[in-house]
């Protein structure tokens, strides 16, 4: 299917497509069970080992195909061979957090093949792999934009990054790998104009997307009563905060700028610990969260997950027998109290959950030094652009390609482009 076009009608390689784009949305509200399902009887692990593998003879599978074509050069073979370890590095890498998210690996792996196959009826220059990029990312976004209305599913941008990186992956091992005989010149400006229009289409919706603030998700669902649902805890999909950078502490995010949490910590304290006190357990964590938003209490919700965060940490490691292990854990803990004392100090003191001198020695004497420590709590928070700056930036992106692709079509010198 490299060498030639696909034998099959056209329509039949986008339905194969289209199929397959059906089997990734329709399957969104029964991963969960699936997953869960293999967690409780083989492990988590299940995920890294056996989609590293089909990654594994995947490869294998083209390089052969290659031999026997006699075009397995040294080139190839290097592109081949750097791009799968790229893609089980990714795998393994997923392993510490959500093994299961590597699935999108192989969905998006399997997507790509089939964007290009689809593309390459009609076009045969390096557009190409643009093309079936763009149109895999488009698709990926729309994925988590539907997992984003589905109760117990949740927005990613880090499994969009994940998409994006398996759909470009894919279409750099077959340009630099595989080499496809029927794609061998420059873009024709037909070409140009359909990037230009999928590019547009991409961007719009990333743009759409940080317009979707929990702010304006209130307003909205406030106006239209069936989108009630939407106004909950498992529905925030873009949130902008502020990047905090304490020079013996590390990093941490918040929705409040730097005076805005000083003051509401100063002012508040007594009875955001009065609400703190009531949920001290890990048993009413869950609780705590459906009941008080970041996006409706910053206070209040950040100072009880950086609690959680310290306390279960300093938990885990005076259970753990791994030296390395322990160590990080007590790190953790020891960071976020340090956060806690710093920037929450107020609402900490009028608390229950001051550490004693004794814990605080403990995770001290037991802490990586000179680690440098960032937080995983509001780590989704968008700090390095405001919600303005992203609609000017995706906004002037859309208008500037459509634009472009306008421009194409013009005809120069009394001849119409291609």
């Amino acid at each position: 299917m490299f060498d030639h076009k696909p034998n099959e009608r056209e329509w039949l390689s986008w339905l194969s497509l289209a199929i397959w784009i059906a089997v990734i949305y329709l399957t969104i509200p029964f991963v969960r069970l699936g997953t869960g399902f293999v967690k409780s009887t083989w492990g988590s692990e299940t995920f890294t080992y056996v989609i590293a593998l089909v990654l594994i003879l995947a490869t294998l599978a083209v390089l052969v195909w290659l031999m026997r074509k006699r075009a397995l050069s040294p080139g190839r073979f290097a592109w081949m061979l750097a791009i799968a370890g790229i893609f089980v590095a990714l795998t393994f890498g997923l392993k510490s957090g959500t093994p299961e998210e590597a699935i999108h690996l192989l969905e998006y792996g399997v997507l790509s093949i089939l964007a290009y196959r689809a593309f390459s009826h009609r076009i045969g220059d390096y557009s190409i792999y643009i093309a079936a990029t763009l149109l895999g990312t488009l698709i990926g976004m729309v994925d988590e934009a539907i997992q984003w209305l589905v109760p117990g599913r949740y927005f990613g941008l880090h499994d969009i990054a994940i998409n994006l990186t398996a759909v470009t992956l894919v279409q750099l091992a077959i340009a630099a790998g595989i080499r496809p005989a029927i794609i061998a010149h420059r873009p024709t400006s037909a070409s140009l104009r359909r990037i230009c229009r999928l590019g547009a289409m991409t961007a719009g919706l990333f743009g759409l997307f940080h317009l979707n603030t929990p702010g304006n998700i209130a307003a909205y669902s406030a106006a239209i009563p069936a989108l009630a649902f939407l106004n909950g805890p498992n529905h925030t999909m873009i949130e902008f905060g502020h990047l905090y950078d304490h020079p013996e502490i590390g990093h941490f995010r918040s929705r409040l700028a730097p005076e805005e949490l000083a003051h509401a910590d100063r002012t508040r304290a007594r009875e955001t610990a009065l609400i703190l006190d009531q949920y001290t357990s890990r048993d009413t964590y869950p609780d705590f969260l459906r009941r008080h938003m970041g996006a409706k209490d910053p206070l209040l919700h950040e100072a009880r997950v950086h609690l959680y965060s310290r306390n279960v940490n300093a938990e885990w490691a005076r259970d753990d027998n791994d030296p390395a292990r322990r160590r990080q854990r007590y790190t953790t803990a020891y960071r976020e109290n340090q956060i806690l004392e710093e920037y929450f100090s107020e609402t900490l003191k009028a608390s229950g959950s001051v550490w004693t001198d004794e814990l605080t020695r403990l995770a001290k004497a037991n802490m990586i030094s000179d680690y440098e420590y960032d937080s995983l709590v509001s780590r989704h928070l968008i700090t390095a652009y405001s919600g303005s700056q992203a609609m000017w930036m995706f906004g002037g992106a859309v208008v500037a390609l459509l634009v472009f692709g306008h421009y194409l079509k013009i005809p120069a010198r009394g001849r119409y482009p291609k």
